[in-house]
């Protein structure tokens, strides 16, 4: 899976803090520079591929939205700020989203999923289910694991666990992080704490899916995406 290249330009240590513990979390997002102002990020634009910025407003010397402005080459851009008066302005300049500090890794997330070059969303979805993959770090290794293997996912704390007809996979991530690596052509998510293989289902009612040898919850607020996904089904009361 490709990674994204991304800078972070921010003067505040604690919000640059908080956006590289977020972006640590997400398997397909390489930083390459974290930078107090807008001046000390221009040498790296200049000579290293850089996919995406996350761009604060208020920066020393230059002003984040003036800086975007004298960029030849468009990147794409997530502007992190604590001031929502500026969010128009920034549309208009082709961002990818606008982050209102604080916000919440679930969010952050929002805003990396409307990036297909970050998720290779695209390549994903119309590879064909046999020959698609991901590869996950478990035990500090890069272990390939293949669409058509996965039964389910679950998460288990700051983990997840991607059980495959052979074995099972244990990786620290979100299993947030997870569902956006995979095609929702074969996946669905069930459950705050399951996303199950379609291909790999033999039933489901209104409470659960079947899998071989497994029952899987499915919540209430995932019920009405889930049915949609594998076909039409009249609940009985």
């Amino acid at each position: 899976m490709k990674k994204s290249n991304c800078i972070i330009i921010e003067d505040e240590p604690i919000a640059s803090g908080i956006l590289l513990d977020y972006i640590a979390q997400v398997p397909f997002l390489n930083v390459v520079g974290n930078y107090r102002s807008a001046v000390e990020a221009m040498q790296v634009l200049n000579a290293t591929e850089v996919d995406l910025l996350f761009l604060d407003i208020h920066l020393p010397v230059i002003r984040g939205l003036d800086f975007l402005k004298s960029i030849s080459k468009p990147r794409h851009t997530i502007i992190t700020s604590a001031y929502h008066q500026y969010a128009v302005d920034g549309f208009e300049l082709n961002i990818t989203d606008y982050l209102l500090k604080p916000y919440s890794f679930d969010r952050f997330l929002k805003a990396i999923a409307r990036i297909d070059i970050a998720t290779n969303t695209k390549n994903i979805e119309t590879t064909e289910p046999g020959r698609g993959h991901i590869f996950v770090t478990s035990n500090k290794r890069q272990v390939k694991v293949p669409f058509s293997d996965i039964r389910y996912v679950e998460a288990r704390k700051e983990y997840v666990v991607i059980h495959t007809d052979l074995s099972s996979i244990k990786s620290k991530m979100r299993l947030s992080v997870l569902e956006q690596m995979l095609p929702k052509t074969l996946f669905q998510r069930t459950h705050r704490s399951f996303i199950v293989s379609i291909n790999h289902l033999t039933s489901f009612d209104q409470s659960f899916v079947e899998i071989p040898d497994k029952y899987i919850p499915i919540g209430k607020s995932y019920r009405e995406d889930f049915t949609k996904a594998v076909g039409s089904f009249s609940y009985c009361n």
